[in-house]
């Protein structure tokens, strides 16, 4: 299932769980769509979800930072590092290092 299946699969199985939110149709926009999934997923009810809602959520939010990952080592990454100072140059060396670093 590619991600735009995956993507649509969740929104409508978020859409459906929620009577107020049957009516809406999901955008043909990718932007908008991984908008509207993350705005579902937020104010989402903590409620039990089904294995195969899981299971796709997983997969695509695996899919979704394996795409957003960077090697820190590349050309274009180093030449933005010369750049960094303070914090933001101790946060590069935490990640080099293989140290989890959350930006707020």
């Amino acid at each position: 299932m590619e991600q735009k299946e995956k993507r649509e699969s969740l929104i409508r199985y978020l859409l459906n769980e929620n009577e107020r939110l049957k009516k809406y149709e999901i955008p043909e926009n990718e932007d908008d769509q991984k908008k509207l999934l993350r705005a579902l997923i937020n104010v989402r009810m903590p409620i039990k979800a089904d294995e195969a809602f899981l299971e796709i959520m997983d997969s695509y939010l695996q899919e979704e930072n394996f795409m957003n990952m960077v090697n820190i080592d590349d050309p274009a990454v180093m030449k933005y590092r010369e750049g960094l100072t303070g914090m933001a140059h101790i946060n590069w060396l935490k990640a080099r290092r293989g140290y989890s670093v959350i930006y707020a």
